[in-house]
Parts: C-alpha cells; structure tokens; sequence
C-alpha cells in the first residue's frame, strides 16, 4: 500500500501548478485595476479631444503624471507614458542614440545579457552604422567594471546595463562595482539660432492661426450643443406621443 500512496501522492503534486514567469506577465494588482476600472468604464474620453470627456481625461493623465514626478522626484515634464517596458527600451535607445550622433557620438555600451528589448535594438543601430560594445559578465551575471570602464570612449553616446536581470535575478550594485572614472569633455549645446524678421513674423502668424483655430473650435462646439438642445427635446417629446398611441391601441 506504501507505494500505492506514494505514487497517489506524486500524481496529485504532479496536478499542482505554480506560475513562475511574474517577471514577464503578471496580473494586476486590486488597488490599479480599481483605479483604473472608472476610466476604462466610464470616464473614457480622448485626452486629446476639446470635449468634456476629452479634458476630464486629459487632467486625469496629467495628474497621473505629477503624481509619479512626484515619487521619484523629477520633473513631471520628464515623465512619458508608453505601452509597456519594450517601447520604453525601444524609445530611449533610438532617442539617446539619435541625440549622440546630433554631436558625433555613435558608440552604445550594452551589457551581453541585456534583455532582448535592448539587445534588438542595439542591432539596428549597429545595421544603420553605430558601434556597439556588448560587455561581458561573470557566471553570476554581473558586468566586469574594468571591461566597462575600458569601453567608455570619447564617443560613447550611451551606457545601457540591466540593474535587476529579469532571468536570473542578478542586481548590478552599480554605485559599488561601476564607479566611472574617466570624465570627458561634453560639447557645448549649440547656440539658439537667431530668427530672421521673416522667420519670426511666420511663427507669430503661426501662432495667430492657432488661437483663431482654437476660437473657432470652441464657437463651433457651443453652435453644436445649441442646436442639438432642441432636437433632443423634440425627440423626446415624439417619442412620449408615440408611446400614448401605442398605449391607446392596446
């Protein structure tokens, strides 16, 4: 009978599951689907609409916004909402690459176990004629400081390395390990370029146009829900008589 039971007891262990992939996909935690649940229900304007749908979003989003400066004490100007960590990743590197080469910067410093939303787009940049270095790790994951400290060149643009790896749970004690010794010298941003009397009286009509367009938007939206205030009553109003006929046939 002893093996009989062991072999029960193996099969209902066997039967058991246990998701261990949380640091791909995880469900979504009460407290954000609770918040979130009014504005996937019922407030769901465009925020980029003039509607009153549309700002009630659009001051949601932006409130959302200060909130999380807030937390990790930037700027709200500094904060971006993306779809999810790959277009973040996608986003910074092009971003960060296509302002290095503004200045002669077209080297990439990326660590050899980046994640693939990293490591994919390093390898475009390389195909449109950025070099790129892929720093090697030790077995337990972590970037050789010398090996970084040897990469960084006067025309490195960026330095990308995984803090927390999402594989094998490896974190990079950066302040300890990857103290970046070497300075170099940064160019100066280039000076504002002067407007020429034409090209100022183009951005003031520019701007003129944007505030008549803006008025008139307004006016427009006002003109509509004038004429849409009538139309409403009078169909409610038919729809009343409708029902008292109908009332009456039967």
């Amino acid at each position: 009978m002893g093996g009989v039971d062991t072999a029960l007891e193996m099969e209902r262990m066997t039967d058991m599951r246990v998701y261990a992939d949380q640091a791909a996909t995880t469900s979504l935690s009460k407290t954000a689907l609770e918040a979130m649940l009014p504005w996937m229900t019922e407030n769901f304007g465009n925020p980029s609409a003039l509607y009153e749908e549309g700002r009630t979003a659009r001051d949601a989003v932006e409130t959302a916004r200060e909130k999380i400066a807030h937390l990790l004490h930037a700027k709200a100007k500094e904060i971006y909402f993306t779809s999810g960590g790959t277009e973040a990743d996608n986003w910074a590197l092009q971003m960060a690459a296509a302002a290095g080469a503004r200045i002669g910067k077209k080297h990439i410093i990326v660590s050899a176990i980046e994640h693939h939303a990293v490591l994919n787009p390093a390898k475009s940049l390389e195909r449109q004629g950025f070099r790129v270095t892929y720093l090697p790790v030790t077995p337990e994951g972590l970037v050789l400081p010398e090996a970084l400290e040897a990469a960084i060149c006067p025309d490195t643009a960026l330095v990308s390395v995984m803090y927390a790896n999402n594989e094998v749970g490896t974190i990079q004690p950066v302040e300890e390990r990857i103290p970046l010794k070497r300075t170099f010298d940064i160019p100066k941003p280039a000076h504002q370029v002067e407007l020429t009397p034409e090209m100022q009286e183009a951005y003031r009509s520019r701007n003129e146009r944007m505030e008549k367009f803006k008025v008139e938007k307004a006016e427009q939206i006002r003109l509509n829900a004038a004429r849409t205030a009538p139309s409403e009553a009078g169909n409610k109003e038919l729809a009343h008589k409708v029902k008292e006929e109908f009332d009456k046939e039967k």
